[in-house]
């Protein structure tokens, strides 16, 4: 359900779809982990939202978000073991809540430094935020104030996606209000959470697509340390957006269009990407939804589409009667493609899962049609 009261996580290890060989139907429940494969964790008083998850080294689990107190929502981070409980050597008893600006603080992504440190983007009283802790969930006090970045730069910014140079260089992305117009919006700070003021101007990049709303949902570093980002544009309805940024914050002109890509995959109805992969080749995988269902779409790496996969490129898969939003798109180190997110069942959102081939077609070894609701 999407109003839960709790932190749901499902999607990733509790459907056996990476990696299981000793389960015997791709696609099914990982009945070791949790409740007959399902873990759900109440925190504040109110809503809590799992927003992002990552794998540690050791195959403990960290889930990030934000949970209301009663009063406002603030940033949560979850960590668990790899079978689903809850691992009591992180934070309270495997929780940690932050307040920033004792306004509504909302975790939105989480990525895991080498060294194991734990960064949380996302914003904080409607400015961009960012939180370092250490390993063991307690605030990183040589990151910002006291673990803490707050950046009221812009009268509303949403960020939305967060990534890691090979420097330590610190990236987040979302949508900034530009003279009350959005835009795609970048920050980067240095390790230590100063503002890079090497980047852009300032330490901060905007893209503004001429429309009404643009912004950035999900961003990732090229193996050459080329930004790709990726959102929606509208002018009433909204298209695809997807740009790609040099190292220094200036727009790339050998990608797209002088650095951007817009598509309307289904005439008249929404298009929004969600999530970045790429491929070891360099290819550009991207998730989302059109028109209310799932859509994956592949891009050569100067931006055009890649034909051989899908239908010119792209494919839109209907799975429940009603709205079908993919959220995350991983690929396997077999070069089959996962989007997870969920699927209007009836009059409840559930989990779904789609599995692709290589080549954008449905694998049908996984739960024998490529598709798996919970």
């Amino acid at each position: 359900m999407r109003k839960n009261r709790q932190f749901l996580f499902l999607v990733i290890l509790s459907f056996a779809i990476a990696n299981k060989p000793f389960y015997s139907q791709d696609g099914s429940l990982d009945l070791s982990f949790g409740t007959n494969g399902i873990v759900t964790t109440s925190i504040g008083s109110g809503i809590d939202y799992g927003k992002d998850v990552a794998i540690q080294s050791d195959g403990k689990i960290l889930v990030a978000g934000y949970s209301n107190n009663g009063s406002d929502f603030d940033f949560a981070l979850v960590r668990y073991n790899d079978d689903g409980s809850l691992d009591n050597s992180f934070g309270n008893n495997g929780i940690v809540i932050t307040d920033i600006e004792s306004r509504n603080d909302n975790g939105r992504c989480l990525i895991i430094q080498n060294d194991g440190k734990i960064l949380v983007g996302g914003d904080s009283n409607l400015d961009f935020a960012v939180v370092r802790y250490n390993s063991d969930g307690s605030l990183d006090n040589s990151f910002g104030s006291g673990g803490k970045v707050y950046f009221p730069k812009f009268r509303v910014d949403f960020g939305h996606g967060i990534e890691l140079q090979s420097d330590g260089k610190i990236i987040i992305a979302g949508a900034a209000d530009i003279s009350n117009y959005f835009a795609f919006a970048l920050v980067r700070y240095n390790s230590d959470g100063t503002l890079d003021t090497s980047f852009g101007t300032n330490g901060i990049v905007t893209t503004f697509f001429g429309f009404f709303s643009d912004g950035g949902r999900c961003v990732k570093i090229q193996s050459d340390g080329k930004i790709v980002v990726a959102g929606y544009t509208s002018d009433g309805w909204f298209n695809f957006a997807m740009i790609r940024y040099n190292t220094d914050g200036s727009l790339d002109t050998s990608f797209g269009t002088n650095g951007i890509i817009e598509l309307n995959f289904e005439s008249f109805d929404d298009d929004e990407a969600q999530s970045i992969e790429i491929q070891p080749d360099g290819k550009i995988v991207v998730g989302g939804y059109s028109a209310g269902d799932f859509l994956i779409t592949r891009f050569n790496a100067d931006g055009s589409q890649d034909i051989s996969f899908g239908t010119n490129g792209f494919v839109i898969t209907s799975i429940g009667s009603g709205t079908d939003e993919g959220k995350s798109v991983l690929i396997q180190p077999d070069g089959k493609i996962v989007l997870a997110g969920f699927s209007r069942i009836g009059s409840n959102d559930d989990f779904a899962v789609v599995r692709y081939n290589s080549d954008g077609s449905l694998d049908n070894s996984f739960d024998s049609d490529g598709k798996v609701t919970t």
